[in-house]
């Protein structure tokens, strides 16, 4: 080997390290958690949405490690990660975190997500602990916990067509006359943000023109109604069958529309 690219190989294999500190004896902790995202993505996204997901997990699934240093005085200094005060592992936490990552890709459009978690338990003994008074002589066994998820978004809606039913025909015409500046375009891929933004543009935009007491909670966003039609019994088997060929459709390429209405003074 090379002694230039020496320092790099070692830097590479201090810095893989992760040594865990404070941890709980006896007790089982979360060592590392980890998230597959599966399906076709581009790579941006893809990290984008995995940091998304993280930042979902429960806190005490969510393993911060800090850079540590030490330089025994007859060894080569080390630099390693610290894990400190792991949380001990409950399964509930890893049901929260599950419902949580879901509420998330629902909110960006993802339909039928499906996410699959797998928990490894690793005991390591490292022998006697003699330093602490209160373990000395108990058995220093970790028992470290790796989660996995394994997360299938599957489809994405994409908007169709955005609509505007406002009662007042004066706002109802300023709503029309601003639409090139909505966020909301045929083809882009559905999030709750995205309507967001757009009521909160017509609000400012009727406030602009002089509707000072126009507020928020006067708009809301009706979603097309193509599943709840399904189940309604007073339709004909014509109908039904017209709804049917919509939802297989939609199936195959989801779309969603949407219409921004007034709520009753």
């Amino acid at each position: 080997i090379r002694p230039a690219i020496v320092p790099a190989i070692l830097f590479s294999a201090l810095f893989s390290c992760r040594i865990p500190k404070d941890f709980q004896p006896g007790k089982p902790f979360v060592y590392k958690t980890n998230i597959k995202l599966e399906g076709k993505m581009k790579n941006d996204q893809r990290q984008d949405m995995i940091l998304r997901l993280e930042n979902q997990l429960d806190d005490s699934l969510q393993t911060k490690t800090v850079t540590a240093f030490d330089w025994p005085w007859h060894h080569l200094p080390i630099i390693y990660k610290k894990l400190s005060h792991p949380p001990v592992y409950d399964s509930l936490n890893l049901g929260r975190s599950v419902s949580y990552m879901n509420a998330l890709l629902q909110a960006n459009g993802y339909y039928s997500p499906e996410i699959r978690d797998t928990v490894l338990i690793k005991t390591i003994r490292k022998g006697k602990v003699y330093s602490r008074k209160k373990f000395r002589g108990q058995s220093k066994e970790e028992q470290w916990v790796t989660i996995n998820f394994k997360v299938k978004p599957g489809k994405q809606l994409i908007f169709d067509s955005i609509a505007y039913d406002i009662k007042s025909p004066e706002l109802q015409s300023l709503a029309m006359d601003s639409r090139s500046q909505s966020l909301i375009k045929k083809g882009q891929p559905y999030t709750r943000q995205v309507l967001v933004t757009e009521i909160n543009r017509l609000v400012d935009s009727f406030r602009n023109h002089g509707y000072y007491r126009f507020t928020k909670e006067d708009l809301y966003v009706e979603h097309d109604t193509v599943f709840a039609a399904l189940i309604d019994p007073s339709l004909d088997p014509l109908e039904q069958a017209e709804l049917m060929e919509q939802l297989k459709l939609k199936k195959e390429i989801p779309t969603i529309n949407v219409i921004v209405k007034q709520r009753d003074i």
